[in-house]
């Protein structure tokens, strides 16, 4: 059996299973069957060592697990409990910068898995800061899948070639990010100019910059969208739904295109969060729900990401798009001074979190933005209904 499928199949049993988890439990019932979904073998001592010793300074402390082929370390696994966020993975980058041959972290709470690799700094081995790929078990996405796979005990084997798997990784990631903000957001001058070049503009003039500006978002539409209802056809949607995701008829507006339209509209004041609000909202996974306002459109938004297994009490911080030193989504409170709930934002069902009522429908569209791209869905394929 294949990775991909010994990884389906263990998705296919934790569907059930809640919380309730022990660390250790979480270690025996999901991450071991987890490394024997990659192909290592959790039951030979020899290839899968529990407690590994590290020496950091001058104490001794233990990684949860270290995997080793032909005799050398090459993975390090770090367990939380179930429900315990991920965000701090200090702990497996202590341990993996004081392993030489470690080319692989694992940092998990048993449902959610992210993979660190070494950061290309010179001399000095240190984790990357950031995952080069993140697994939820229970939201399997095929990529991921697919990404998962070349962490298994066989590709694992060729050191150098991970390495340059991971580079190009990285990389690509890079210029995804960049391209994304690109073509769904407003085009950077950088971008203007190297299109006026395209076109043999050499008198740029700052009207015909902010010309060329618009013509930019308008071909990124012309290939996206089309591009995007092509995809959706071929998965099998339903081809009214297609129709509607795909163009911005009948009320339907993608995310990003609300925002600027918000942003030349210069709505930046604070009020009433019911005035011009979207009518419904709809995700990327087709979960359509209709909203009354602007905060309910972000409550939405939380709740749908808590119900993918991926936005917790605890992990959900993110800072307002114009305020950096609020925080709209906190478990902690919303407001810098006194009273932490003066606001008097409504808890998002399930969650125990809290948003920030005093917000104009410009910063809860921008911040709905960034809660997507903070647990790695695609703010692009979220769409409002204004009317």
């Amino acid at each position: 059996m294949s990775v991909e499928s010994r990884l389906r199949e263990l998705a296919e049993r934790v569907q059930g299973m809640s919380g309730g988890f022990s660390e250790r439990d979480t270690e025996r019932y999901l991450v071991e069957p987890f490394m024997d979904a990659l192909g290592y073998d959790s039951r030979n001592p020899a290839e899968v060592q529990a407690q590994l010793p590290v020496k950091i300074g001058s104490t001794t402390k233990n990684c949860d697990y270290a995997v080793s082929l032909h005799g050398e370390v090459r993975v390090l696994v770090e367990c939380k409990k179930v429900g315990v966020s991920l965000d701090n993975p200090g702990q497996l980058a202590s341990y993996f910068s004081q392993v030489p041959t470690a080319l692989l972290g694992i940092y998990t709470n048993g449902f959610e898995y992210r993979f660190y690799a070494e950061r290309n700094l010179g001399r000095v081995k240190q984790m990357d800061e950031d995952p080069f790929l993140t697994l939820n078990l229970r939201n399997l996405d095929q990529t991921a899948i697919g990404r998962a796979a070349k962490c298994g005990r066989e590709q694992l084997g060729d050191a150098d070639g991970f390495q340059l798997w991971v580079t190009e990784l990285r990389h690509t990631r890079v210029v995804g990010d960049r391209l994304r903000r690109e073509l769904t957001g407003q085009p950077s001058d950088e971008l203007v100019n190297l299109a006026m070049d395209w076109a043999g503009v050499t008198e740029k003039t700052p009207e015909l910059v902010e010309r060329f500006r618009g013509m930019l978002k308008e071909a990124a539409r012309s290939i996206l969208v089309p591009a995007r209802a092509e995809r959706e056809v071929k998965a099998g949607t339903n081809a009214q739904h297609s129709t509607i995701r795909s163009t911005s008829r009948e009320g339907w507006l993608a995310l990003g295109e609300l925002i600027h339209r918000l942003e030349s509209q210069g709505t930046t004041g604070h009020g009433d969060m019911r005035r011009n609000a979207p009518r419904a909202i709809r995700f990327p996974d087709g979960r359509e729900v209709s909203l009354g306002s602007w905060l309910q459109m972000a409550m939405e938004t939380a709740y749908w990401l808590y119900s993918k297994g991926l936005l917790g009490v605890g992990n959900c911080e993110i800072q307002d798009a114009v305020f950096p030193t609020r925080r709209i989504l906190s478990g902690k409170g919303l407001h810098p001074r006194g009273n932490p709930f003066r606001w008097g934002g409504k808890p998002v069902r399930d969650t125990g979190i809290k948003i920030d009522t005093q917000r104009s429908g410009l910063h809860f569209a921008q911040n709905v933005h960034m809660l997507c791209e903070r647990f790695g869905e695609d703010p692009s394929q979220v769409y409002l209904k204004l009317s």
